[in-house]
């Protein structure tokens, strides 16, 4: 497994045993993940399934319309053929609220502008600071954005969720199984294939022979 963030108090030895190595770069950019994936293959074993422990920005999906940490680990799991997996939470830890009225990216631009003309345009009129007050998000939707920031990755999970190290090593060996057997059924897949490919070719050279 590569991981954006190895999980507090676990170590390589954690995983021996299973196909797993973690990279400690705070936020890899995907050509760094899959240059890193790539040499793993090089290795001896090089078809071992591969799985990308990635960050789950939701808090800049809804701010920025993006979540970079999902894409680029899709974009490396894709790069080597492996899968990409994400940290999932106690309930309420990493999601928005459905009580509250939903972040987008124009809401948020339109509170950084207001919180910025508040804080550096100090003579407003009272009815033009009501106007921009208007256009901030609210202390709940805020708080909100900052629990969901505090949960993106597998580090988040092992040392800020309530599911906690354990949850991280049953969520990454339940990864780890899966990708070995999907990866074990495409050999199998891969051998029927040879061996189809041989038979038809023994007939036809029996058929040249005849």
């Amino acid at each position: 497994m590569i991981s954006c963030n190895l999980p507090a108090g676990m170590t390589e030895p954690h995983w021996r045993g299973d196909p797993i190595t973690f990279c400690r770069p705070p936020h890899p950019l995907s050509s760094r993940l899959s240059k890193l994936v790539s040499a793993r293959r090089s290795r001896p074993l090089p078809d071992q399934p591969v799985v990308i422990a990635g960050d789950d920005d939701r808090h800049l999906e809804a701010t920025q319309g993006i979540n970079p940490g999902k894409v680029k680990a899709q974009e490396a799991a894709k790069a080597v053929d492996g899968k990409a997996i994400f940290p999932v939470f106690a309930p309420g830890e990493a999601v928005y609220p459905a009580s509250l009225e939903p972040v987008t990216p124009q809401s948020y631009r339109e509170h950084l502008r207001a919180t910025k003309a508040l804080e550096e345009q100090p003579n407003l009129s009272d009815e033009a600071r009501a106007e921009l007050r208007r256009s901030q998000l609210s202390a709940e939707q805020l708080d909100a954005l900052s629990a969901m920031k505090r949960h993106i990755d597998c580090n988040d999970l092992g040392t800020k969720s309530e599911l906690g190290r354990e949850g991280v090593e049953r969520q990454a060996r339940a990864a780890v199984a899966k990708a070995i057997e999907d990866h074990e059924r495409k050999c199998e897949r891969q051998q029927e294939q040879r061996q189809e490919q041989h038979q038809k070719q023994n007939q036809r050279r029996a058929a040249r022979i005849g």
